[in-house]
Parts: structure tokens; sequence; C-alpha cells
């Protein structure tokens, strides 16, 4: 049997619709991250004005350490395995185990619409870090090549350790 994928890219899609429904939420959660962009810039400057550096990390850098570890933590904030326990839960999971799709890759390909807004909704506090919080960029292409693709290994594994404990539920769910 060969794997098709076009499913999969329909279930993303439908799962980015899904959480790009409501404009206001994803207004206000665009100005709920520049505002978390700028308190961490705040808390940081303000403790390191009291303080010597700690092991000489420079303020700069420990800003854009916080800020981009908050915007990845957003990022793969997706709770789209969640689903499976609810699933379990109420019974559903029997029907959608019938269906002539892979489990996992639905639940994965639902997750990556998922993240795909919530990418998106960090752009904007991105460039706001970017622009007015003054973070650094990588220091070399080879750099932010190491970071995207370290970043795509640890989305896999995020996932991957989610659906494994949510997919205990078969065993410890209301037993």
């Amino acid at each position: 049997m060969r794997f098709r994928a076009e499913p999969y890219i329909e279930f993303a899609k439908k799962a980015f619709a899904r959480e790009a429904t409501y404009r206001i939420e994803v207004l206000t959660e665009v100005i709920s991250l520049v505002l978390r962009v700028y308190l961490l810039r705040s808390l940081w400057t303000a403790l390191y004005a009291q303080n010597v550096a700690p092991l000489g990390l420079p303020l700069h850098s420990m800003i854009t350490y916080a800020t981009v570890a908050l915007l990845m933590s957003l990022i793969l904030e997706v709770d789209g395995t969640r689903a499976i326990r609810e699933k379990i839960r109420e019974g559903t999971i029997a029907t959608d185990l019938m269906k002539p799709i892979s489990l996992p890759m639905y639940f994965f390909s639902d997750g990556v619409g998922q993240t795909l807004v919530h990418a998106l909704l960090v752009v904007p506090s991105l460039l706001f870090a970017l622009f007015l919080v003054h973070i650094d960029l990588p220091a070399s292409p080879q750099a932010a090549v190491a970071f995207a693709f370290s970043f795509l290994l640890g989305y896999l594994v995020n996932f991957f350790v989610n659906f494994l404990m949510n997919a205990i539920a078969f065993w410890t769910l209301e037993t």
C-alpha cells in the first residue's frame, strides 16, 4: 500500500483554519506575545542593572536567549495530541482506528496545522524583538540552518513524546 500525503495535508489545512478562526483571539495573542517580549527585556535589564553579569554573559545575549526560548516554546505548545486522550475517554477512538488513515499521521498533520498558526503569531513578536528589543541574529548562515534543523528535530521529538504519553491512556485512563 502506497503512502498518500494528500489527506494529511488537508488535515493540516483544516487544523490551521480551526486555530485561526477567531480573529480577535489571534490579535490578542499577537499583542500578548509582543508584550511578553517587552517584559522579558525589561526584567533582564532591571536584573542586570543591579548585579554583575553572571559568568560574563552580556545582557543582550541573555535577552536574546530568553526571547528565542519564549517564542520557541510558544510554537512547540501544540495540544493536538491531547485529543487522543479525549477520544479514548469518550470511546470515539474506535471509529478513528477503523478509518483508512494512519492515526499517528493524522494527529501529526493536525499538530502541524496548529503549529503553523502559532508560528505565524510569533512572527510579529520576532520582528518586534529584532527591531525594538535588539536581539542578536545567528552568527552565520550555517548557524541559522543548524538552528532550524535542530528546531525541526525538537518539534518531532516533542510530538512523539506527547503522542506516546497520550497514547498511554489506552492502559491508564479510567481503568
